[in-house]
């Protein structure tokens, strides 16, 4: 398929709780003062401007639409988590592909706290090894989360289950191959072909595998994971 240039949004992983257990910054603070390696290098002064109410009048401010988190620093590199509680969750995009996960994926069902690059590393955003560093943070944060169910990659419109995220995340930290189940995926195209989904996030392109090479749709989609992982 044609090169496409990537975007210039970060993009993040969309850590998703059920909708009454959305953790708030208080949670958090403590939680990860347990994590080794783990620790806030920012934390904005949000506590002061939640005890103002709305300049004399007695009408509490509208924190509700406040995104409140914290920057966080990891392996030397700072990440932001955002959409944490009293403040507003993060936006839930469509999900067309679920690995380990079932069930509807919407703001009925979830809130979604949001884990991107911080804003020193935007040069660098897509670098794997800052996504790889940010996908390892997100997995001690599901550790630590008993309460968190799955995380979304929107470059590739998939919800992955917890186990699933973590397993296949740990894999490709310690040296394992990329996974491209995943933080990639796969769709057959009305005329048979096998087309990635969010590959172009990585490389600028998607990957296609015509139905004249002679393959069933799971051996092209064997063949297209093991070509991303090279």
């Amino acid at each position: 398929m044609g090169v496409k240039e990537p975007g210039s949004d970060i993009a993040g992983l969309k850590l998703l709780f059920p909708t009454q257990e959305r953790p708030d910054r208080g949670t958090v603070k403590d939680v990860i003062g347990r994590l080794d390696h783990v620790s806030i290098s920012h934390d904005p002064a949000f506590p002061a401007r939640l005890a103002l109410v709305g300049e004399g009048t007695g009408i509490p401010r509208p924190i509700d639409q406040e995104m409140v988190g914290f920057e966080l620093l990891f392996e030397g590199l700072t990440f932001e988590l955002t959409g944490l509680a009293p403040g507003a969750p993060n936006d839930i995009s469509p999900v067309k592909h679920q690995f380990d996960h079932e069930g509807s994926i919407d703001h009925l069902s979830y809130a979604a706290l949001l884990l991107t690059p911080g804003r020193h590393l935007s040069g660098g955003a897509r670098s794997l090894p800052v996504m790889r560093a940010m996908a390892e943070l997100c997995c001690l944060l599901i550790r630590a989360f008993d309460t968190l169910e799955a995380v979304v990659w929107e470059p590739s419109k998939s919800a992955m289950g917890r186990r699933y995220f973590e397993s296949v995340i740990s894999a490709w930290v310690e040296g394992g191959p990329f996974p491209a189940i995943g933080l990639t995926a796969f769709e057959q195209t009305s005329d048979g072909a096998i087309e990635s989904v969010g590959l172009s996030f990585w490389t600028g392109q998607e990957l296609r595998i015509e139905t004249s090479v002679g393959l069933e749709p799971i051996e092209s989609t064997r063949l297209a994971v093991r070509l991303i992982d090279q």
